[in-house]
């Protein structure tokens, strides 16, 4: 039997959608209406008959929704990817409501690099006007007081990558 390591992007929103789904209602009592949650999910997938066939995925999660709703008001999820053929894969979703945007950046093992950016309820034209809103929305909700959780290579990747500014230049 080969090891198979979920690669493409449907398979890991796939699993990140599974998470989502056996996610409680939150973290912590949300007050004015809301609730406010934060997730983290990690798969690692070794093959000790086969060491090099080897992959790790990785997903943090905050966000605030109203109560008896499903859908988030404001959300921010961080997604990292890699495998033994030195495939790395990074992602940043944010969402508002309704409309979302989010940033893949791929890195093969040749060296090649490749980035992506998909769109809910929006256009690519509307995405620094988006990112703004959410900016906006992310302060005045206090997101930012809603810890990713501790302890994962993710969280020191995203910490390093914004001590270099790159996450707050998340539109290229």
């Amino acid at each position: 039997a080969s090891l198979v390591c979920p690669k493409t992007s449907t398979q890991l929103e796939r699993i990140d959608a599974a998470r989502r789904r056996r996610m409680s209602r939150g973290n912590g009592a949300g007050g004015g209406g809301s609730i406010r949650y934060t997730s983290y999910s990690h798969r690692a997938v070794y093959d000790p008959n086969n060491p090099g066939a080897n992959c790790e995925y990785e997903s943090f999660s905050r966000g605030i929704r109203g109560q008896g709703s499903e859908r988030s008001l404001i959300s921010e999820t961080h997604r990292t990817y890699s495998d033994s053929s030195g495939y790395e894969r990074v992602g940043l979703a944010r969402t508002l409501a309704d409309k979302g945007h989010s940033i893949t950046r791929e890195r093969f093992s040749n060296g090649e690099e490749r980035s992506s950016q998909t769109f809910r309820s929006i256009s690519a034209s509307q995405a620094a006007d988006f990112d703004g809103q959410w900016q906006s929305q992310a302060l005045s909700s206090q997101l930012d007081r809603i810890d990713f959780l501790k302890g994962s290579t993710l969280r020191q990747q995203i910490q390093h990558q914004q001590s270099r500014g790159e996450t707050e230049r998340w539109r290229e």
